[in-house]
This record gives structure tokens, sequence and C-alpha cells, in this order.
């Protein structure tokens, strides 16, 4: 019945996936406010700011996190698309490399390798700026394929589906 981190944590999540991404950043913010030392939010709040477009509050969120949460794989991985999304791809690409390793990856989960592409082609477009999209996807394959240690989809995105 009191206020507490996980249940502000949990309306946040509901908040979310309603789209109301405002309120669920601010919910988020709380939540850790209440609780700065529960590990497990720090990801849930980067995703919020992220949904939010609050991409330098995602940066700063993974900046105030413990050390032991800053070195996950997930975490890594949020902030680098923060970064993107501020246009700041050679610091995400410090973290989104051949030695990126992720702790929490699932089977057929394609986040990584849509970030790794994304990635990839935008550093590509900045020294090719005269090249099309197609050009620069298929030269990104070719001059930074995902590692196959990376690859978790469970087909090539290039397959038709049935």
């Amino acid at each position: 019945l009191t206020e507490n981190a996980w249940s502000t944590r949990n309306l946040a999540l509901i908040d979310l996936h309603s789209k109301n991404t405002e309120s669920a950043a601010r919910l988020m913010t709380k939540a850790i406010e209440l609780c700065p030392e529960c590990v497990n939010l720090y990801p849930d709040a980067m995703k919020c700011y992220l949904a939010d477009k609050q991409y330098q509050k995602a940066v700063d969120c993974y900046n105030s996190a413990p050390e032991n949460v800053r070195s996950r794989g997930r975490m890594q991985l949020l902030l680098s698309v923060a970064y993107m999304k501020l246009g700041r791809y050679t610091d995400a690409a410090r973290y989104i490399n051949p030695d990126f390793r992720m702790d929490d990856m699932r089977e057929g989960e394609i986040s990584l390798s849509h970030v790794w592409s994304e990635l990839y082609t935008a550093i590509l477009k900045k020294d090719n700026p005269e090249m099309s999209e197609y050009e620069l996807v298929s030269l990104q394959k070719e001059k930074y394929p995902l590692p196959s240690h990376l690859d978790f989809r469970m087909h090539d995105e290039d397959e038709e589906g049935l």
C-alpha cells in the first residue's frame, strides 16, 4: 500500500506498453530515485527513456548506474542505441563491435542484428554520402558483417517468409 520502486516500475511498463512514453519515463525516474541500488531497474529505465526520445537521459541513466550494471551487455546495447540516436556513432561503436558480449540474449532475438546493421550503415554513410541505401547496406554486410557469435536470428533476414 506504500509507494515503492517495483510497483512504480510496473506502472511505468504498463504506460510503456500503452505508448504513454512520457509517463513511463517519469515513473522510471521515480522508481530509480526510490531504490538506486535496485540494479534491475536501470535497463527498464533506459528502454523508457529511449521510447520517449530522451536519448541524453538514457546516456545519463547508464552513467549513473552501478559498475556491475554498466558492464552488462544489455545496458551497453541500450547505451549504443542512445548514442546512435544522438548521432554519436563512434561512441556507439566502442561498445557494439566484434568483441561485444551479451549475456542475456535470447535465441531468435533480433535487436542486436538490427542495431549492428544500423550502426555500421550509418558509419559508412558518413564516409560515402553519395551511395544509395541499398549500396550502403550491401557494403555494410561486406565490410562489417555481423559476427556469428552475435547472430541470434532464427533465419536470414533476406529470406522471404511463407
